[in-house]
């Protein structure tokens, strides 16, 4: 499995497939997406309301799962080219498309109800500094919700993970197999509202949210 990001910056120059319109990184990303990406995104996003801002939206893969008219979206991305995936398979009309880095955020504090990341965080190069960004850009109350592939909570194959990311990432010089994203979220400020843990432990969604005094959890698979 491979971020977004990790993958253009791995990809290099544009491909002639992607100039057709047609994204290398979805056909890499399929098979994940019907067995389990997808039914995420499908139980997930469609709670998602009011101000929303996407970040690292990659290719537009959560686009289809928000409700109509559910919420006023901004999505971002490092990077131009998946920006351009997205303008093609999303109505001009109901997004704003930016090209930005999560870790330096272009926006007021205190100005979305939500924040939506999926595959995002194994290659920010300082997670704590793009989390916290989320964190200043969210209003009091307001949700994180993340799809990210983690170090296993597993302890055998944590351990397999550790090891197999010292070749991963001499590989791919940017994704990271063995993120602890959870804790990081937590050093960030937010409070965890849901932590599921699916494939091994492997991948985690998290549900979190921007409190002033203290958190909760509630982990239906830890």
């Amino acid at each position: 499995m491979m971020c977004v990001s990790c993958w253009d910056k791995a990809a290099g120059s544009q491909t002639r497939r992607e100039r057709e319109g047609k994204s290398p990184y979805d056909l890499f990303m399929a098979p994940l997406e019907r067995l389990f990406l997808r039914p995420w995104r499908k139980q997930w996003l469609p709670q998602v309301q009011g101000d929303l801002l996407e970040i690292g939206v990659g290719t537009g893969a959560n686009l289809p799962f928000y409700r109509p008219g559910c919420c006023r979206l901004i999505a971002v991305d490092v990077s131009s080219e998946m920006l351009r995936q997205t303008a093609t398979r999303a109505p001009s009309n109901s997004l704003c498309l930016a090209q930005m880095d999560v870790q330096s955020l272009a926006f007021p504090g205190d100005s979305f109800d939500w924040v939506v990341g999926s595959l995002l965080f194994c290659g920010v190069l300082d997670p704590l500094r793009g989390l916290r960004e989320v964190h200043r850009v969210l209003r009091p109350g307001g949700r994180l919700l993340l799809i990210e592939h983690v170090r296993s909570t597993w302890p055998l194959m944590g351990y397999v993970l550790d090891v197999a990311n010292v070749f991963w990432n001499n590989c791919t010089h940017y994704c990271h197999l063995n993120r602890r994203t959870l804790d990081v979220v937590r050093e960030a400020g937010f409070g965890l509202r849901r932590v599921e843990a699916h494939a091994m432990g492997v991948v985690q969604v998290i549900l979190a949210e921007k409190v002033t005094h203290g958190f909760s959890i509630d982990c239906a698979d830890w």
